[in-house]
């Protein structure tokens, strides 16, 4: 099981079996994000370092050219329930944005889910957090409206199915940008043994997010893999056999699963 906490949430996904296709192997993927559009125009979480209060967090948020500093106020109104004088190392806290908008103008939350093997890890973004490898190389930003904030915390302590959080979308409750990324899993030809991703997020002048991606490979000698070089082609016949076995091996894993319990129930 997978346990992850986000305002002030305790999220908790199960996971799967882990199959690697025969003819494969992992690879190591460091993910990186450059998203500073997200932390001057949306709330994100800061995690509370050894020596900090409330208000040197507080001064030391926004910009030294901001006309409006954050105040202890603002954090205080983010964080519902929060004890100025007791925060603890760890502790995750929501600020407001670093560039203040109109006071007309909606909070927006960030959080973050790296989609692997059917289960969806997600807790509220802080840039100091490292981002989880993605197995499928697939990542999702979730920018959440402050007036669905409520709805939205409850969809994931429910674990609300899938279909659920694209009505939530449809009806402008969530924004989603998602990004594609490199997969943990290479054929054995494959010269690339190691990637670095770096998902940089963009802002339009109408305030408008999107994703792009950069990334470099690295060989067994740590030398850089030219972008040719890392698509692999394999024959029709080599390719069959493993999409064959998968699905078999995850059946089979379902089935001895289920076969267990019921034993284990009897002998109950």
């Amino acid at each position: 099981m997978f346990t992850h906490f986000f305002a002030g949430c305790l999220v908790t996904v199960a996971a799967v079996p882990d199959i690697v296709t025969p003819g494969t192997r992992v690879i190591d993927v460091e993910v990186r994000m450059e998203a500073r559009p997200l932390i001057d125009h949306c709330c994100v979480q800061r995690v509370v370092a050894k020596g900090e209060t409330l208000s040197k967090i507080a001064i030391s948020h926004r910009y030294k050219s901001s006309p409006n500093p954050t105040s202890v106020e603002e954090i205080l109104a983010l964080n519902p329930g929060l004890a100025p004088g007791k925060l603890s190392v760890g502790q995750r806290l929501w600020m407001p944005p670093r560039i203040p908008g109109p006071d007309t103008e909606e909070k927006m939350f960030v959080f973050v889910s790296s989609l692997w093997g059917g289960a969806t890890p997600t807790r509220a973004y802080a840039p100091s957090d490292k981002i989880a490898t993605s197995r499928r190389g697939t990542y999702s930003i979730t920018l959440v409206p402050e007036c669905a904030i409520a709805e939205w915390t409850k969809a994931l302590e429910k674990g609300t199915p899938f279909e659920d959080y694209r009505k939530l979308e449809e009806q402008g409750k969530m924004k989603v940008l998602q990004q594609e990324g490199s997969q943990i899993m290479v054929w054995d030809e494959s010269p690339v043994y190691s990637c670095v991703d770096t998902i940089k997020i963009k802002r339009s002048d109408k305030g408008q997010y999107s994703t792009e991606l950069s990334s470099v490979a690295y060989d067994k000698a740590g030398k850089v893999v030219p972008q040719l070089r890392r698509i692999v082609k394999r024959d029709a016949s080599k390719q069959g056999l493993p999409l064959i076995l998968l699905p078999m091996m995850g059946a089979g894993w379902l089935l001895a699963r289920r076969r267990r319990r019921q034993s284990q129930a009897e002998c109950a």
